[in-house]
């Protein structure tokens, strides 16, 4: 009984964790933001922090849609059709070589999206001359999770090392680097309609 109910409560915790809104002040003053229901439902927006969104990447059932918003128009591409033409591409697990950096953990802490953070710096060698980089990860389960599963989509996507530069160590989660830092963090239920396609 006692193995049921320990199991029990861990489904409820998956299941809490679920759904997730993560928003990130990009350079320049874009704003990101993805909303997580699970792998199959994801929205990913991209647009200025005033909030017009210019293009958004859905990810529902099985298909994967790009929308492109201009003058209110919005253009539906449906990404499945294209796959054929990516044949080249090299697989996610290709794309994932772990970057050769060296962790260095500081004492030093900051306040990102209300959430306590801990400095680390990143050492790097590029064009054989040593290079440092500060980020602020933190350990905090939820955001832990969010981070990754979100990063896990975006590596199909972004340069080799991203997710690395994202999750630097196990049980730590990226909340700023150059370039990109967290606002908020939400995990409250996301309604099914935000991953419906319009008519």
């Amino acid at each position: 009984m006692k193995t049921k109910i320990i199991l029990a409560a861990g489904l409820l915790t998956s299941a809490l964790w679920a759904d997730f809104t993560l928003e990130y002040k990009m350079y320049n003053d874009k704003k990101s933001v993805v909303q997580y229901k699970d792998a199959q439902h994801v929205l990913l927006s991209a647009g200025n922090m005033g909030g017009d969104v210019k293009a958004v990447r859905l990810f529902s059932d099985d298909k994967q849609y790009l929308i492109m918003d201009r003058g209110g128009k919005p253009k539906y591409i449906d990404m499945s059709t294209m796959k054929s033409g990516m044949k080249g591409r090299k697989p996610k697990s290709e794309m994932s070589e772990k970057p050769g950096f060296k962790i260095i953990k500081t004492d030093k802490t900051k306040m990102v999206a209300g959430i306590e953070g801990q400095i680390w710096t990143l050492e790097y060698e590029e064009n054989g001359k040593k290079e440092h980089v500060d980020i602020v990860v933190t350990d905090d389960k939820k955001v832990v999770d969010a981070v990754h599963k979100y990063s896990m989509i975006m590596n199909q996507y972004s340069p080799p090392g991203l997710y690395y530069t994202m999750n630097p160590a196990k049980g730590y989660a990226t909340i700023e680097f150059e370039g990109m830092e967290l606002m908020k963090f939400d995990g409250s239920s996301i309604p099914d309609n935000v991953f419906a396609l319009s008519k």
